[in-house]
């Protein structure tokens, strides 16, 4: 609890010091097992060579239940499915045309002129709070095919966006508390529990309210946003209900403004503590078109993304649930019922590991 303000720190200082995993006995209130790890022979084990072993679980689906039945929570055939039909629509010409157009639009005539209006007044902002609602602006026209302007010079309140921060903030207190001191809060509406409830009831209204909206433009002329298309290929197929689009739409609505909004905002943090990359950088980006060949320009810039990405991942850590027992590349048992934790943050941090990792992922094109 003392390092709790470190958390992530905290557990690289840790994971260092025990040759990056070690197992951890859950207090008297949660009496769960931890297998705690950041050693890539044994992420690379759970999620590529035997993923189909390590389910997230039902605890994880209760931790994170108001994503209701959406890929963050699926596991077996469930997650396969989501995940074909979501990559099926998104390899869409028109669709991706309209990403391409949502975000072009968004940035000249919304993040751009606000940034602008911002140094010529000399005021201070909090930057990451601009970002996630660019990337919130962006996602809610992505996915829902609305602009909800909540990037504007007045900085106003949205309450979809407030409820979706409200949420996030109470599941990341389900993770560090033991799962009967919340469920016992969530039971008597207690607290962050209380705020997760209320939450849910906005979230659930703005998405009702956009499925109709969304069903309605189908009837007429459809859409291009991804609910649109998920309605016209369930019209083509089998209907899909409403509870399925409202887990779909959440899931997407996290996956896509929260990651990005906090990618951007680590990039320009350390572009501004490191002025020897930003001027790399600001080099790359004013060099002429024409001197450059289509599909290989910014390679500093991508290489520079990817670096951020590695020191400071949008997800730190994933966590899995062992379903058989067997034996993990470091050596260790794990039984079932065992809870396992990755630390991505920490893999960074582990001598020999970060260096490998992200040049291979620029190798490989991120």
């Amino acid at each position: 609890m003392a390092n709790l303000h470190r958390l992530h720190d905290f557990g690289t200082e840790l994971l260092g010091a025990t040759g990056c995993t070690f197992v951890l006995d859950g207090s008297w209130l949660s009496r769960t097992k931890y297998f705690i790890t950041c050693d890539p022979a044994n992420i690379n084990h759970v999620f590529n060579a035997n993923f189909h072993t390590f389910p997230k679980g039902p605890d994880f689906s209760e931790m994170f239940d108001i994503l209701g039945d959406g890929i963050f929570n699926a596991d077996d055939e469930s997650w396969r499915s989501q995940r074909r039909k979501a990559q099926l629509l998104m390899v869409q010409p028109r669709f991706r045309a309209y990403v391409k157009r949502c975000c072009r639009e968004k940035v000249e005539n919304g993040l751009l002129p606000l940034l602008r209006r911002i140094s010529e007044e000399g005021r201070t902002v909090d930057l990451q709070d601009v970002f996630l609602r660019l990337t919130f602006d962006i996602t809610c026209n992505l996915v829902f095919g609305v602009d909800p302007v909540s990037l504007s010079p007045e900085f106003p309140t949205v309450p979809f966006a407030k409820a979706m921060d409200d949420a996030m903030v109470a599941i990341l207190h389900r993770n560090i508390m033991p799962p009967s001191c919340w469920k016992l809060m969530r039971r008597f509406m207690l607290g962050r529990e209380r705020s997760l409830a209320n939450a849910w009831i906005v979230i659930d209204q703005f998405v009702q309210e956009n499925i109709a909206k969304s069903k309605g433009r189908f009837i007429s002329d459809g859409g291009d946003d991804l609910l649109s298309a998920y309605i016209q290929d369930s019209a083509a197929t089998v209907n899909s209900s409403d509870k399925f689009l409202r887990d779909m739409t959440v899931n997407m609505m996290l996956a896509g403004r929260d990651t990005t909004g906090s990618a951007l905002s680590w990039f320009f943090y350390l572009l501004c503590k490191n002025p020897r990359v930003e001027a790399k950088v600001l080099d790359e980006v004013r060099k002429p078109k024409e001197t450059t060949a289509k599909g290989k320009e910014l390679v500093y810039l991508h290489a520079a993304l990817c670096e951020s990405l590695r020191l400071y991942p949008p997800v730190p850590f994933e966590s899995k649930e062992v379903a058989t027992a067997e034996k993990m590349p470091s050596g260790e048992m794990v039984e079932p019922g065992m809870h396992i934790l990755f630390s991505i943050y920490s893999m960074a941090r582990m001598e020999g590991y970060g260096e490998k990792i992200a040049s291979s992922s620029c190798r490989r094109g991120g």
